[in-house]
């Protein structure tokens, strides 16, 4: 097979990644991920708003167990496939070597999506109603799709080329809300809102297969020495993500199944909404991967700068998340599902902090894999799965719902320490400073203060405790320069913008 000739105009992906303007594309990729993330924000939250409303606290908290049972079979396809897919991607020259290796990456996933729900399918035949069985089977079968189609933007990935993947998000979002509007608007039952991301999921694979063939022509092929390659490197990561995915999904199993139908259907409300929000620092991580596995292989001295300035970007934006959407709970809850899911908002102000925890958990399992270290996941996976269990059980027991929810934030602050710790064992050149987190604490102090102040409502609280923490981040220099550097050098020159940060930071 000849090499995949490279469009005209575009540099070649392997220079991409080596080049010296990969970092900022990082950072504008990671920018436009950041758009989309709220275009997507919006559309999730108007899709939420119509279920919510139309399907009430019951019904809803059915179709949410569905939805997280078939959640974790789609995390657990992955299986570290697609971080560990990035990277051998990223280190492979373009051409048959890279397509091979796609082809085989999308073969895998298929063969993984499928085993995976039909043992979801029997666990739901076990465990709930005819109903929610039948509801698992539908919505598998769009996972299969939906698990492919993800894995087929990886090369994208790959080559920095974030515009692409955004859209295809944003276009899933834009469907689903049309099509659970169409479905209100007919009076459809609760199966019909199963059945609906079907079509959706079919669309979607569809065109991303036909795009991204304009530049590697991907196919569904397995390579018997790609397929051993991956399995040595993926097996580790993928007994890890087991338990990581369990860990993610398991609190909703567990408050399906210790306490009643309404109760679930106040803790699945407030996990749709964190679910929307922590896809962000996975998202903009997902596309700093492919620069951090080339560094680590023969550029080490960019590796630690590049995961320093993502720690510390990540936890301001984190922090910022977290604290206006706890300022903000009870109208966020009041405005998707109206008084009905009044008692969500509690719960939802709790898993706010978590937010800041699964940023940082992320970041360091890309970072581990990015060294080939994702035999160590194994160990700190376990620890944040058997606490999460453990304490979910003996929480969701004693309060209730809003038991998860500490139980989550607990188990988030037990997995990041396990993280530092592996990672300083495994790497000590590389484990960031967190010299800064003061700042950004002193942050969020300020912002959460404006809880006290007799404001009309509380979404005056979370715009003007936003605006009270960038202030406040600003003001201690909690945001790194070298951010603003990038965003603002397409429009003011690099140069200008350095000697700007020169003078506001101090220093070269």
């Amino acid at each position: 097979m000849n090499e995949s000739p490279t469009p005209p105009g575009e540099v070649p992906q392997a220079d991409v990644l080596h080049s010296g303007d990969a970092g900022g594309k990082v950072i504008r990729g990671g920018v436009i991920r950041t758009a989309g993330f709220v275009g997507g924000v919006l559309l999730g939250l108007g899709t939420s708003v119509v279920l919510l409303r139309y399907l009430g606290v019951a019904n809803y908290g059915r179709y949410g167990t569905v939805a997280a049972l078939l959640g974790i079979v789609l995390a657990l396809s992955d299986g570290g496939l697609t971080a560990i897919g990035a990277r051998e991607l990223a280190v492979l020259p373009v051409g048959a070597e890279r397509t091979r290796m796609a082809s085989t990456l999308m073969f895998i996933r298929a063969i993984a999506s499928t085993i995976g729900v039909l043992i979801a399918v029997v666990f739901a035949a076990v465990a709930y109603s005819e109903q929610l069985t039948i509801g698992a089977a539908l919505v598998g079968f769009s996972v299969i799709m939906i698990s492919m189609q993800a894995m087929a933007t990886v090369p994208l990935l790959v080559s920095l080329r974030v515009g692409p993947v955004t859209g295809f998000e944003l276009l899933r979002g834009a469907l689903t809300l049309a099509g659970v509007i169409s479905l209100v608007a007919a009076g459809a039952d609760l199966n019909a809102f199963f059945v609906l991301q079907i079509p959706i999921a079919g669309i979607l694979l569809l065109l991303t297969l036909l795009y991204v063939r304009r530049t590697i022509p991907i196919g569904v092929r397995l390579d018997r020495s790609d397929a051993l390659r991956l399995a040595r490197e993926t097996l580790p990561l993928a007994l890890a993500s087991v338990m990581i995915v369990l860990y993610a999904g398991a609190m909703v199993i567990i408050v399906s199944l210790l306490t009643s139908a309404y109760d679930t259907g106040l803790f699945v409300t407030s996990s749709r909404v964190m679910e929307v929000l922590i896809g962000l620092p996975g998202l903009v991580i997902a596309v700093a991967l492919p620069v951090m596995s080339v560094a680590s292989l023969g550029e080490r001295t960019r590796l630690r700068p590049a995961i320093q300035l993502m720690t510390e970007v990540g936890l301001v934006v984190s922090t910022l998340i977290a604290v206006t959407l706890a300022l903000s709970a009870d109208a966020v809850v009041q405005l998707i599902g109206g008084a009905a899911f009044a008692a969500a908002g509690p719960i939802l102000k709790v898993q706010a902090a978590a937010i800041i925890g699964v940023f940082f958990s992320q970041l360091l399992i890309n970072t581990m894999v990015s060294l080939r270290q994702q035999r160590l996941l194994i160990i700190t996976s376990s620890i944040g799965f058997l606490t999460v269990v453990v304490l979910g059980v003996t929480l969701v027991k004693a309060f209730g719902p809003i038991g998860g929810a500490y139980a989550v934030v607990a188990a988030e602050v037990v997995l990041g320490i396990a993280l530092v710790f592996v990672l300083r064992f495994a790497a000590p050149d590389i484990v960031p400073s967190f010299r800064f987190v003061w700042k950004v604490a002193v942050a969020a102090a300020v912002a959460l203060s404006v809880a006290l102040l007799p404001l009309s409502s509380e979404w005056l609280a979370a715009i003007f405790g936003g605006i009270a923490f960038l202030v406040a981040a600003g003001a201690l220099r909690a945001v790194p320069g070298e951010v603003a550097v990038a965003l603002g050098a397409p429009l003011f020159g690099e140069a200008r913008m350095r000697a700007a940060m020169r003078k506001y930071y101090g220093g070269n």
